[in-house]
């Protein structure tokens, strides 16, 4: 399994179930960085992730909204 929580520090965890995963983050860039240049880097951290551990099941964390106040 590999796991992302996405966000400007992307948490990772791979490992097999039952198992203990490996986890770490990867920054995407300052949080003024432009919006392409962070997509761009989760899309390669994402293919270079894939070809190094091969993964069945990827699972990507929810964001959690910020409720807005009517």
């Amino acid at each position: 399994i590999l796991a992302f929580d996405v966000a400007t520090s992307t948490g990772v965890a791979v490992g097999r179930p039952g198992g203990k995963p490996k986890c770490w983050s990867e920054s995407l860039g300052k949080r003024s960085s432009d919006h392409d240049e962070r997509f761009g880097k989760v899309i390669q951290l994402t293919l270079r992730l894939i070809r190094e551990y091969e993964p069945v099941l990827i699972a990507i964390a929810a964001p959690i909204k910020k409720r807005l106040d009517n």
